[in-house]
C-alpha cells in the first residue's frame, strides 16, 4: 500500500478525500465542457443537507449531484443518497411513471462516484452514475436488472422526499471519460445522445417518429444502444 493509498484510506483524513477529489471531479467536468466550447458553470454548497454536493450548469441544463469517492479497492459498495436527487421533476413525474405529486418528485439529479487507483501515479480515476433516466433503463429491462432493483425502485416511488435511500454499486454506470458522463447527465458535451429523449418518450412511439408493431423491442434496442456508446 503505497503514501496516497494510506493517505486517503485514513479515517481522519476523509474530508481532505472528499475536498480533493471534488477538485479533481470540477477539473475534469470543466475540461471536457471546455472542449465542447463552453464554460460550465459550478456551484457547491456548504453541507449537503438538500440532498446533493453540488450543480454544475451548462446554461441550458442545471442539474444537482451527490458525489461519493472510494479507493479502488475499497470493498464500499452501497452509499446513503436522499430520494429528492433520483427523482424526476414534476412535470417528468408522469412520462418517467412516477407519481406526479410531492411524493414522486425530486430535482432531477444524479449520484457520481468517484473510483480512484491510488496505485496509478496520476490518480486514475473512474466514473460511475446513475439518475432517474439510468433506473428507468433498468426499469425497463433494458439493462440487466440487479438482483435487489424491484425492491430499490419501489421504495424510491414512495415515502418523503428528503428520507434516504440505499444506492448499491450495481445501478451505477461506468462512464467511459468525463465527456461520456456529461453526456449521461443531460449536459452539453462533444459526445452527442438523444437517450433521455428516447426514455422520455419510450411510451410515445409516435413522438419518437416510430410507427411499427414492434415498437417496444426497437425503443428498447435504441435506448441500449445509447448506453453501450456512453458507458464501459
Amino acid at each position: 500500500m503505497n503514501d496516497l493509498t494510506n493517505f486517503f484510506k485514513a479515517p481522519s483524513n476523509s474530508r481532505s478525500r472528499e475536498a480533493v477529489f471534488m477538485h479533481r471531479l470540477i477539473y475534469d467536468m470543466q475540461i471536457a465542457a471546455a472542449h465542447r466550447e463552453y464554460f460550465l458553470e459550478v456551484y457547491t454548497g456548504e453541507t449537503d443537507q438538500d440532498g446533493f454536493d453540488i450543480i454544475f450548469d451548462d446554461r441550458d441544463v442545471l442539474r444537482k449531484f451527490q458525489v461519493k469517492t472510494v479507493i479502488s479497492d475499497s470493498t464500499t459498495s452501497c452509499w446513503g443518497v436522499h430520494k429528492t436527487i433520483l427523482r424526476p421533476l414534476p412535470e417528468h413525474a408522469e412520462k418517467l411513471e412516477f407519481e406526479p405529486s410531492p411524493e414522486g418528485s425530486g430535482t432531477e439529479g444524479g449520484v457520481i462516484l468517484m473510483e480512484v487507483n491510488c496505485d496509478n501515479p496520476d490518480l486514475k480515476v473512474d466514473y460511475y452514475y446513475t439518475d432517474v433516466f439510468i433506473l428507468r433503463a433498468f426499469d425497463l429491462n433494458v439493462i440487466k436488472v440487479p438482483k435487489s432493483f424491484k425492491s430499490f425502485y419501489h421504495k424510491l416511488q414512495r415515502g418523503k422526499s428528503h428520507d434516504k435511500i440505499k444506492v448499491r454499486k450495481n445501478i451505477l454506470l461506468n462512464a467511459k471519460s468525463p465527456a461520456h458522463l456529461l453526456a449521461l447527465a443531460g449536459l452539453h458535451s462533444t459526445v452527442c445522445t438523444n437517450l433521455h429523449h428516447l426514455i422520455m418518450n419510450c411510451n410515445d412511439p409516435k413522438k419518437l417518429g416510430i410507427d411499427s408493431l414492434n415498437c417496444k423491442e426497437i425503443i428498447s434496442k435504441l435506448i441500449k444502444e445509447e448506453l453501450e456508446k456512453l458507458c464501459k
